[in-house]
């Protein structure tokens, strides 16, 4: 799979695409048809939030794109988040894909 990074109001820590790499590349196990990942990391600089490090990850490849957005304190801590929503997601659309290939068949 495919990973591309990004960020905006700040540079990318080092080893982030390592680090990506494993976390994200174990979603194929949910689908193998997966091709792209697209992970955009963004700073608040207000004080007041709490959970400064925003992260959107879109995942391409086996029909629709999956997307999801977290928020967490630091970067390890959001890429877990967008990882364990993304397992969420996929496992959802599986489980809808499975449903609606049994149902075709009964009829």
């Amino acid at each position: 799979m495919q990973i591309r990074l990004s960020a905006q109001h700040s540079e990318l820590p080092l080893g982030l695409d390592e680090a990506a790499a494993d976390t994200i590349g174990r979603l194929e196990r949910f689908d193998p048809r997966l091709q792209r990942a697209d992970v955009h990391l963004s700073v608040e600089h207000n004080p007041r939030i709490h959970d400064r490090i925003l992260c959107e990850v879109t995942l391409h490849g086996g029909g629709e794109p999956v997307h999801c957005q977290v928020a967490g304190p630091d970067v390890p801590t959001t890429l877990t988040r967008a990882m364990h929503r993304l397992e969420h997601l996929l496992e959802k659309r599986k489980t809808q894909r499975l449903h609606r290939r049994h149902e075709a068949g009964t009829r």
